[in-house]
């Protein structure tokens, strides 16, 4: 129980983050891929630092929701922030939210919570280091996913480009989280102990690569919401493949439950179809330079 409320705690401040940096990154000249010059005009934008405190605070919650349960469990309750940054771009933009975008967001956070239910994940005891190959398979995966994102980024139609950046560091983010469980774990031995473990500097590297792209994927896009809702599809996925071949984590088998997660999931998928389509009405009446928070908001 412990573990889904500091999940829902970081989501939230997840999307306030998102909100408020998709904000800042449409105040500044446009940066190539992972240039460092994004980061050094943001670092003069209000909105950027309220995003970085905002995401260092759900960091610290996610690494603690980790460290005490299934990461299953973590990284689908996050997908939840998907509803957080749809509201904080209605709130930035003094807009009510539409009555599809709340539809969305209730339907989705239900399929999610149905899903949780059913599926009724459990971890190990102990989290032991995965084996080698199932490492190398999980990474090799990501890398051809990142690398699909990263081709669409560049070769794909303009305006969708932005979620070939969104596809990366939704891959980036799914396995730091598999990396800070692995952290977390060291932790409960000694605090020293991941500085023995290159789990800990792969995180590091991992994570803030993942920060920076995140950042283009906000510039290049018209609205957060798009970007986000690829990144938190991702995120859960990556978390139960982490969870089964990783950290030995369970899940139910059982026909039944298997058909109604199932159900869950499309009810999932639909509430973000809504959400999606009510931030895409819009879209079309503002250029790609142009920001504007408020697409599934009305006044």
């Amino acid at each position: 129980m412990l573990t889904a409320v500091l999940a829902a705690a970081a989501a939230m401040f997840v999307g306030i983050a998102c909100a408020a940096q998709d904000r800042a990154t449409h105040q500044v000249a446009p940066y190539p891929t992972l240039h460092p010059g994004l980061v050094i005009a943001l670092t003069r934008r209000p909105w950027w630092l309220l995003g970085t405190l905002s995401s260092i605070v759900a960091l610290g919650l996610q690494v603690s929701a980790l460290a005490l349960g299934s990461i299953i469990v973590v990284q689908t309750v996050m997908a939840t922030s998907l509803g957080w940054t749809t509201l904080g771009e209605c709130v930035l933009a003094r807009r009510r939210p539409t009555g599809r975008a709340l539809g969305g967001i209730t339907l989705a956070a239900a399929g999610l919570v149905g899903l949780l239910l059913l599926l009724a994940p459990t971890s190990s005891a102990v989290t032991a280091a995965p084996s080698a190959g199932a490492a190398t398979g999980v990474v090799a995966g990501c890398a051809t996913v990142a690398a699909a994102g990263l081709g669409w980024s560049r070769w794909g139609p303009r305006p969708t480009r932005a979620l070939g950046l969104a596809v990366v560091t939704g891959t980036g983010y799914g396995l730091t989280a598999a990396l800070l469980k692995l952290v977390s774990a060291q932790l409960q031995y000694s605090w020293t102990e991941p500085l023995a473990h290159p789990a800990l500097y792969a995180a590091c590297v991992l994570g803030l690569v993942s920060i920076l792209v995140s950042l283009n994927t906000f510039q290049q896009g018209r609205l957060a919401t798009p970007a986000v809702t690829v990144i938190l599809i991702l995120d859960p996925v990556i978390g139960l493949v982490t969870g089964v071949l990783w950290f030995g984590e369970r899940i139910t088998t059982d026909p039944a439950a298997m058909l109604g997660a199932v159900a869950a999931a499309c009810a999932a998928i639909l509430g973000v179809a809504l959400i999606q389509s009510a931030a895409r009405r819009l879209v079309p009446q503002f250029s790609s330079r142009t920001h504007d928070p408020g697409l599934a908001c009305t006044t």
